[in-house]
């Protein structure tokens, strides 16, 4: 017999499976391709299954068309099957956990397992076996975080495992070429990218996304959630963002949620070449403008942001990564203007002149 925690999941995955076999027409099978790596994504219950979809864009297909998953995700709800959660058995004493303002957190002490918990929803990674199995709370129960972030912690764990940073960082993009807006919260990081987004501007994220150095010099940064979490009164100032908000229990309590495909089709994208790095100011200026600024001041931005609002915390390794990517992309200060309209223009206007040097 394995540790309480491998039970526990083995409980679990039994629950998951008779959901699966019970219900053929609650049952979806689809994939994703993340920082090079496949995910298979199983999951039970139709609502469950749209709330995935929805954040995470998996394209759905015959599960003997998807090559070897990295990583097989096994997701059930619990209200739409009928099948109920196991009996769990608490305290879990061999985990370490971290209580959040999002669940608590758990993670065993030889770290191969990592879970996190919340109302109604339970979730283990086993990263050895590269399975994500767990359940979730009805929709009307579900926090609007885990609406646009399903799946965080464990999944920034299992891309961190992959050499991918997870950062406090929104991402936009232009045929192929990247601008990262590091910064912490209330610097105007989502108001520039759904202002971008809804130009038509590549999305990648407004609040976390992933880095990876493939090569010397050569970053790329990671889409993770095609989904924006901002204030009613910041919502309200985008005309096609009026009706679109999606109120839920917290956290967050102060937010709304915004799934940028519903708005703009077409417009997230998984994987970009990060060519500078604009650290967004919110000005009194009427027009949005870009500026030189220093490396320092970039390095600072990007820890302390990361450090703050990233779970699990940077370490050292994502700390020297971080100096890393400010010495080798160009670095600038966003200064945005009060001119909505005008924000995607001056990016534009700065990816040209990135095309042009």
């Amino acid at each position: 017999m394995g540790s309480g925690i491998e039970t526990e999941i083995l409980k679990l995955k039994d629950s998951f499976q008779q959901a699966f076999r019970n219900k053929p027409d609650q049952s979806f099978v689809s994939s994703l391709r993340t920082a090079g790596h496949t995910v298979q994504i199983q999951t039970v219950g139709r609502n469950l299954t749209e709330c995935i979809t929805r954040a995470l864009r998996p394209s759905f297909s015959p599960p003997d068309r998807i090559t070897k998953p990295e990583l097989t995700i096994e997701l059930w709800s619990p209200s739409e099957t009928g099948i109920s959660p196991p009996a769990i058995r608490k305290p879990r004493t061999e985990a370490r956990k971290w209580p959040t303002g999002i669940g608590t957190l758990m993670i065993s002490a030889d770290g191969r397992f990592v879970g996190s918990e919340a109302h109604n929803e339970l979730f283990w990674l086993d990263r050895q076996s590269k399975c994500l199995t767990g359940f979730c709370a009805s929709e009307a129960e579900q926090s609007k975080f885990f609406k646009g972030r399903p799946l965080f912690f464990p999944l920034s764990v299992w891309h961190r495992d992959r050499g991918v940073q997870i950062i406090h960082a929104a991402l936009v993009g232009r045929s192929g070429w990247g601008i990262l807006l590091p910064g912490q919260s209330g610097s105007g990081k989502t108001t520039t990218a759904i202002a971008c987004a809804l130009a038509g501007l590549d999305f990648l994220g407004d609040d976390h996304v992933g880095i990876t150095e493939k090569e010397e010099g050569h970053w790329l940064g990671i889409g993770l959630f095609a989904s924006a979490l901002l204030e009613p009164t910041q919502r309200s100032r985008f005309a096609k963002l009026r009706h679109a908000g999606i109120r839920g229990r917290p956290p967050p309590p102060d937010k709304e949620l915004v799934f940028v495909e519903k708005v703009n089709p077409g417009v997230f994208q998984r994987q970009i070449n990060i060519k500078a790095i604009a650290l967004p100011r919110i000005s009194n200026t009427e027009h949005s403008s870009l500026s030189p600024t220093g490396k320092m001041e970039a390095y600072h931005s990007l820890c302390m942001g990361s450090m703050t609002s990233v779970i699990p915390r940077p370490a050292h390794d994502d700390l020297e990564a971080f100096s890393r990517l400010v010495e080798d992309i160009p670095v600038y200060r966003f200064n945005l203007g009060k001119d909505l309209e005008h924000i995607p223009r001056a990016m534009h206007m700065f990816f040209d002149e990135l095309a042009s040097s």
